[in-house]
């Protein structure tokens, strides 16, 4: 994708990432209006802090002072930030939940001085390699990377998590290939609804009859809890009050 719409590998990830991984439609919609993506997607077509000679820039937030160019940083939307605060800031994302991989810039777009709303937050969009510049806990970068991958998985019909709740594969259908699919770690399912592997029956049918033997299964279950059989006819009779005294007819 980089290569075919002339875009660095880091605007390409950002890029796909808002698109759910759909290529193809961001390739349709990036030929017929460039500019209308980048804003949707939230990337700057220049970076506004390209060339500064500045050795002090103003961190954006409201505690922090002037602080060395050297120890801070800027999207391209250009809100410079101190390290600091990008650390405190991603850290804290990430551990929020997976919608750290769609962070955007803390800054403002609004220049205007009144109280800031929703609509007046930035919407830069933090590349990977920023959030692995200021996130240095081993467990958060594994999470954030799980979720990366999980954002990935579910933006593809021909990729799935393995349903095995031991295994963390993900396994690709082939088009036009068998859907009963062996993942590495030995568990067999069909890859179109997830079930244990049942070539050659159809998924419907399948489904029909879970729901049968479950609907069976339940049934045995409440039997045995409320009634026991007659020790002359066999035949099931309810407790449905306090006394231990039954009389079969």
């Amino acid at each position: 994708v980089s290569e075919l719409l002339f875009l660095t590998p880091t605007e390409a990830a950002c890029l796909l990432r808002h698109y759910g991984w759909k290529s193809q439609k961001l390739q349709s919609e990036w030929l017929a209006d460039q500019k209308k993506v980048r804003a949707t997607a939230g990337m700057s077509e220049v970076k506004a802090t390209a060339g500064t000679a500045k050795p002090l820039v103003q961190c954006s937030t409201a505690f922090c002072d002037e602080v060395p160019v050297a120890q801070a940083h800027a999207l391209n939307c250009g809100h410079w930030f101190c390290d600091g605060c990008w650390s405190g800031y991603l850290n804290s994302q990430v551990t929020h939940g997976r919608s750290c991989v769609f962070a955007t810039c803390m800054g403002m777009k609004c220049t205007i001085n009144h109280p800031h709303k929703f609509g007046c937050a930035c919407k830069e969009i933090v590349p990977e390699a920023v959030v692995k510049r200021y996130v240095k806990d081993k467990a958060l970068v594994e999470k954030y990377e799980r979720w990366l991958m999980e954002s990935f998985v579910e933006g593809q019909r021909s990729i799935k998590w393995c349903p095995n709740g031991k295994c963390g594969n993900a396994v690709e259908y082939k088009a036009g290939g068998m859907k009963s699919i062996a993942c590495k770690c030995g568990h067999r399912f069909c890859f179109s609804c997830n079930a244990a592997a049942h070539t050659p029956a159809p998924c419907d049918l399948v489904k029909k009859w879970n729901e049968k033997s479950n609907s069976d299964e339940a049934t045995e279950i409440w039997l045995a809890a409320r009634t026991k059989q007659c020790p002359k006819c066999q035949v099931r009779i309810e407790k449905n009050k306090a006394c231990n005294h039954m009389s079969c007819s």
